[in-house]
């Protein structure tokens, strides 16, 4: 077996099918001798942050000196990224083997009891996997928790990051609900530590009084203080039972992820006697790819995956807090299984100067029409196909405001101002340089790996399509170009129109840009379709 033909082998069990229940993860595990039994580790669930909290922990298992199985969910480029050891995720080979080990085990028990989902599948895989490699084990949620295959695992802590609204279809319409969900994964004698306020911690507090679990609750037995460091993350000290640390850097941005550190502090203690130090180097180098995640400058490019509205609200509010008053535009596309009407609600609060709309490839057609998103989000939004033209575009519009930005007067340190022509001489250099890359086809952006590097783009796309108040897009060299050659000229004619009469360099220089960038327009004008 391939991994392509692994991939279909899973593909063929129902990708967006779910049968709920834990009972035949269960019978899958104990057939191969229970794997999972004396693994320590934790369990974590919660409406948003259970990914970035799961991260933060195994980073600080792994700093001190634990070999520690990951199974975060979803996977953001392979299905690979699922089982990890030490942040790794296993090969290729590594996954076909694994599968091809578990095929007997997944035939008797479908003859048995019925064909394993998806999900039971790769639970089993991870712990099939994971087991014998690892002495921590760190798993995320995937759905809800009472019914989810991982909930068959009993890693002695349990974690409830928060709760919200969201998979109202499959864990209930309120809060109590969908906690009563998620509660469920305590089992009796663990260690609970949880991050729910209100009647979310409640129920928590009820399922582990009845299954004899201590519990820690943010905020009350474990609390923490932070202080923000812009895109560079924020300084958290975080207090706990038998615990202090103070001053330690999380590089994760977004004004949630002191909290999520934190609950990654306790639940470490929970689970083993844990230095300073490590605390301190796990929490330095943990990494966690599409979660305000900068991928780009120049302009800067930021990427998010928050998928329900709680998510993406509390991402705008940082998002907001760290950009100030400079320019944002968004791209952005969804998953037809999500209401739009909720989400382009919170897309609103982030108050975008411009919305481009589109389809990611991979979303294999299960993506709302770009067409339909736009319209619904009203303006001037746009949608644009594919998805790499849709960040082409949005990104000019943000360069464009950049630009002018720099010809405007300046407020520089200790007061007073400078003209627009000195504030822009040293950047231009730098705006110059990023032209000369656009107009050779050149692009800072490029896909990222789980790790947050960039990589291939893979093959080509085709070409992009429009809809909208603006006319369908021409490449991207030739927008460009064509825009920063009118720009050259506006900023030539408004710096001679400051120095009009005067033979000297303030002439010269204008007198220069302006020849520039009727040349750029000339030759564009001669290329033209």
């Amino acid at each position: 077996m391939t991994y392509p033909e692994a991939l279909a082998y899973i593909s063929r069990l129902g990708r967006f099918g779910m049968k709920l229940g834990t009972e035949r993860t269960r019978a899958i595990l104990d057939r191969l001798g229970q794997p999972d039994h004396g693994l320590p580790g934790a369990l974590i669930a919660g409406t948003n942050g259970k990914g970035s909290t799961a991260a933060c922990l195994a980073s600080i298992l792994e700093s001190a000196g634990h070999r520690v199985g990951f199974m975060p969910k979803p996977h953001l480029i392979s299905y690979t990224e699922r089982i990890e050891v030490n942040r790794k995720p296993i090969t290729e080979q590594e996954f076909v083997q694994t599968l091809d080990g578990l095929i007997p085990t997944l035939e008797e028990i479908a003859s048995e009891m019925g064909q394993a989902t998806e999900f039971e599948m790769l639970t089993a895989m991870a712990l099939a996997y994971l087991a014998p490699r690892v002495d921590r084990l760190v798993c995320e949620v995937g759905l809800g928790g009472r019914l989810d295959a991982t909930n068959a695992l009993d890693l002695g802590v349990a974690v409830i990051t928060n709760v919200d609204l969201d998979h109202q279809k499959y864990l209930g319409d309120t809060i109590e609900e969908i906690a009563n969900e998620k509660a469920a994964i305590i089992k009796p004698g663990n260690r609970v530590i949880t991050g729910c306020e209100g009647q979310a911690l409640e129920i928590v507090r009820a399922h582990a009084r009845k299954a004899g679990a201590s519990l820690w609750r943010l905020g009350h037995e474990v609390r923490v203080e932070s202080m923000s460091r812009g895109w560079d993350g924020h300084l958290v000290s975080v207090t706990g039972p038998g615990f202090a640390h103070k001053n330690l850097n999380v590089p994760l941005v977004g004004d949630y992820q002191p909290d999520n550190a934190a609950l990654a502090v306790a639940t470490a203690h929970a689970l083993d006697d844990i230095d300073d130090g490590a605390v301190r180097l796990g929490l330095a180098q943990t990494t966690w790819p599409g979660r305000l995640q900068v991928i780009a400058t120049s302009p800067r490019v930021v990427l998010d995956g928050g998928h329900n509205p709680a998510a993406m609200t509390k991402s705008g509010v940082s998002l907001r807090r760290l950009i100030g008053s400079e320019r944002l535009v968004t791209v952005f596309a969804m998953l037809s299984e999500r209401d739009p009407v909720q989400l382009l609600a919170a897309l609103r609060t982030l108050r975008p100067d411009a919305a481009v709309f589109t389809e990611p490839a991979s979303a294999g057609g299960h993506a709302i029409p770009a067409r339909d998103l736009a319209a619904m989000f009203g303006g001037d939004a746009e949608a644009i196909l594919p998805a790499a033209a849709a960040l082409d575009r949005a990104r000019m519009l943000a360069v464009i405001y950049i630009v002018l930005w720099l010809v405007m007067p300046e407020r520089i340190e200790g007061g007073g101002e400078r003209s627009g022509f000195n504030a822009m001489t040293a950047d231009i250099r730098r705006v110059w340089g990023e032209l000369l890359v656009q107009l050779r086809g050149g692009s800072r952006v490029a896909p990222v790996t789980p790790g947050g590097s960039p990589t291939s783009s893979g093959p080509p796309q085709s070409a992009p399509e429009s809809s909208g108040p603006l006319a369908q897009p021409q490449p991207a060299w030739h927008n460009q170009s064509v825009t920063f050659g009118l720009i050259l000229v506006v900023i030539g004619l408004a710096i001679l129109g400051g120095n009009i009469g005067i033979i000297n360099w303030s002439v010269v220089w204008p007198a220069a840009l302006i020849t520039l960038g009727i040349v750029i327009l000339v030759r564009n004008l001669e290329r033209r379709p």
